[in-house]
């Protein structure tokens, strides 16, 4: 696809809003686990890579199902964000699979936040069977252990799971 295409694709796409939504990822991280004693720091070129693959995950993600983007959607940019640092850390030393957990917490926590803005409860037994859905997912995703990965949940499956929730509210 020529670069003028992408550029059709993601006319309307905020930049500043999308990296809003990663600040608040990021300060809900800090605020949540700085409490456990954790001293991390994003490094920086992570935080771009991240950055980056996202954008063009976004791309891809319009051309897949030929839509326009017409906003930033908060639910694809947190689940996607901390999937994809989860995903970077998983199997690294140090504690990897904890922090992977983590990551993927604050992204289910930021958008459980979300949707209590929008007067949408969700039960607390969700987000612990959310989190292992996709932690089985990344498992198969991160070791090759494709049997896992028949239960699991990716990024993209976390995303939709949210979205479904604010279109279904819309309807009633």
């Amino acid at each position: 696809m020529s670069n003028q295409n992408q550029i059709k694709l993601i006319k309307n796409f905020d930049i500043k809003e999308f990296e809003r939504l990663i600040r608040y990822f990021t300060q809900t991280f800090y605020q949540l686990y700085q409490s456990k004693g954790y001293k991390i720091k994003f490094a920086s070129h992570l935080e771009e890579a991240i950055f980056e693959k996202m954008l063009i995950h976004y791309i891809d993600h319009a051309r897949s199902y030929n839509l326009i983007v017409n906003g930033v959607c908060p639910y694809k940019t947190l689940s996607w964000y901390g999937y994809m640092l989860a995903q970077e850390v998983y199997d690294s030393q140090n504690n990897g699979r904890k922090l992977a957990i983590e990551l993927i917490s604050t992204s289910i926590i930021c958008m459980i936040k979300l949707l209590k803005q929008d007067n949408i409860h969700v039960e607390e037994s969700f987000h612990k069977k959310a989190l292992a859905m996709v932690l089985s997912e990344m498992h198969g995703v991160c070791t090759n252990d494709n049997d896992r990965t028949q239960f699991g949940l990716g990024m993209n499956g976390l995303y939709i799971m949210f979205r479904a929730m604010t279109i279904c509210k819309k309807q009633n």
